[in-house]
């Protein structure tokens, strides 16, 4: 719990502080005489040429892909979100010289614990709640920006109108949907955002909203236990989407496809979900990718959005991903 917070609003180059008392103002004003936060806002980009390890080979993504393949031609799933991460030897101090990049995305966040730091780049929220009305946000369907505008407005064109995303898209929607209905007045739930395409920094996404009506008396920890984690990054049935992902991906996800958010005073909700997340610990840098695979999709096709997602990171890191 906070009682007072600092925030800077590096778009519109503005400072504001929110405080229950008035100890808390005197403190951050004292704060401020003393110190600079110009670092934060100019810091350079440290990261110098570093190998970057994939926690699997290429083959060994093949053969799991395979295998997901197998799952859903016995019906045991429709679609699974799988994942692969990459770790680099780094210095917290590269680690803070990214922070401002963190304010490009919609729902970026930085969290520092005594044995971790955590960077989070998301454009995904997970869920809002505001009084008795909740939504989330899936996103399912990427392709890269283009290095010109008609080949981006191609590859636009190509995600707006791909058969495979539009199917993975809408069975998240259903799922997401389902899942909103246990907490939820009957009859409240619609989509009134379906498979919108949205722009980021480096990336086009498809993006729906689902919202409902909470039924009465029901809590945060309640509409947790319903809807958490996102279908959008496990799969769909969510129970054996995880099951798969635990037999499949060879190191625990932890953090990653998580939730980062706040409650407020008022009981407002915003939490988002933490995916495009860079993990600091012990002198390494984790970061995790995944993406939706149905029967139609090909190996190839998968690994390399892996990449394209990577991309915005990679690019900090200096060097670019390694072949394998």
């Amino acid at each position: 719990y906070y009682s007072s917070v600092l925030h800077f609003d590096y778009k519109n180059n503005k400072m504001r502080l929110y405080y229950e008392k008035e100890t808390d103002l005197e403190l951050w004003l004292d704060w401020l005489e003393n110190n600079s936060h110009s670092e934060l806002l100019h810091a350079q980009k440290l990261f110098h040429s570093k190998k970057i390890q994939w926690n699997m080979t290429k083959d060994q993504y093949q053969n799991n892909i395979e295998k997901i393949k197998y799952y859903l031609k016995e019906g045991d799933i429709y679609q699974v979100n799988f994942a692969q991460r990459f770790c680099v030897h780094g210095s917290i101090d590269d680690f803070i010289s990214l922070l401002p990049s963190v304010t490009q995305e919609p729902h970026g966040a930085y969290l520092n614990f005594p044995d971790n730091h955590i960077l989070s780049f998301s454009m995904e929220r997970f869920i809002k709640i505001s009084g008795d009305e909740i939504l989330t946000q899936p996103i399912k369907g990427t392709v890269a920006k283009g290095c010109s505008k008609a080949q981006d407005d191609q590859n636009k064109k190509w995600l707006e109108n791909s058969y495979k995303n539009a199917a993975e898209h809408v069975m998240i929607v259903d799922l997401e949907r389902n899942d909103l209905s246990q907490v939820c007045q009957v009859g409240s739930i619609n989509v009134p955002v379906l498979k919108r395409l949205y722009t980021f920094s480096t990336l086009h996404h498809l993006v729906s909203t689902v919202q409902g009506r909470l039924l009465k008396y029901v809590s945060f920890i309640d509409v947790l236990r319903a809807v958490f984690p996102g279908g959008s990054i496990t799969g769909a049935p969510k129970l054996a989407a995880q099951q798969i992902i635990e037999e499949l991906e060879p190191v625990c996800r932890g953090l990653y496809t998580g939730s980062i958010g706040f409650i407020d005073s008022t009981g407002f909700v915003d939490f988002n979900i933490a995916i495009r997340t860079l993990i600091h610990r012990n002198g390494f840098h984790y970061y995790s990718v995944g993406g939706g695979i149905v029967y139609d999709s090909t190996w190839e096709e998968e690994y390399e959005e892996t990449l394209v997602k990577s991309q915005i990171i990679l690019e900090y890191l200096g060097k670019g991903h390694r072949s394998l």
